[in-house]
């Protein structure tokens, strides 16, 4: 999980585990929605963010 969200927000890294997330309007639900993509793939997913 940590590898595919690092993965997936590496244009918003600022410096090592540090990620900008300044222009999203709710950094919570798009690190949500990023993490419920890959267990989508694993066919899993969490029915609170569906």
């Amino acid at each position: 999980m940590e590898r595919h969200l690092h993965d997936r927000f590496t244009q918003r890294r600022i410096n090592g585990e540090w990620f900008g997330f300044r222009r999203v309007a709710d950094p919570v639900q798009e690190i949500a929605e990023a993490a419920d993509e890959l267990l989508r793939q694993f066919g899993e997913s969490n029915p609170d963010h569906e």
